[in-house]
């Protein structure tokens, strides 16, 4: 088919075909402008909001390091009260570390039965020994120790061979006696 328009309206139809793609293109453009926009716009509020929620998250661990670095040195002060009460005098002079050094003198084969801490010089031990010669190495073990003042213990003990009954009265040795 043959182009029966003339010249001049050829021109004229080209110039407002192109002002049309033109004028889409430019719309297109604007349309998807606004909506990146709009979407980065809601991403920016989503971020800024997780971000104060983050801070204020880590407002608290912080916080939170902070006691348990102050309850971390509260630890280490109690293990080295404890470590410097393990091998003090005073510490072996109460109860416990009485009793804890009887109970570490005492051989194998003798059972304690009671021990009992009478006044600030004196502590009571009643037990069994398998043997006679269980019982003679806990007393020489007891009247070698630093806290405790040598003992003599009845003769009654000794009269049996095996499964021998006894009971001691343990003296504490005094700071003048050391």
């Amino acid at each position: 088919m043959a182009n029966l328009l003339p010249q001049y309206k050829k021109t004229e139809v080209r110039k407002e075909y192109r002002t049309r793609v033109l004028i889409l293109s430019l719309f297109m453009s604007g349309g998807i402008l606004l909506i990146a926009t709009v979407l980065l716009g809601s991403l920016h509020i989503l971020l800024g909001s997780r971000l104060s929620e983050l801070d204020k998250m880590n407002q608290i661990i912080l916080e939170k390091k902070e006691d348990v670095t102050k309850l971390e040195k509260s630890i280490e002060d109690i293990r080295v009260k404890l470590e410097l009460l393990q091998y003090d005098t005073y510490a072996m002079r109460l109860p416990y570390g009485l009793f804890r050094a009887v109970v570490d003198i005492k051989p194998e084969y003798v059972s304690l039965t009671k021990i009992a801490y009478l006044n600030n010089n004196q502590i009571t031990i009643s037990g069994v020994a398998s043997q006679r010669k269980d019982l003679e190495d806990f007393v020489i073990a007891i009247g070698e120790h630093e806290l405790f003042l040598p003992i003599e213990y009845p003769f009654s003990n000794i009269t049996k061979k095996q499964d021998i009954n006894f009971s001691l009265t343990l003296n504490l040795k005094t700071d003048d006696e050391n």
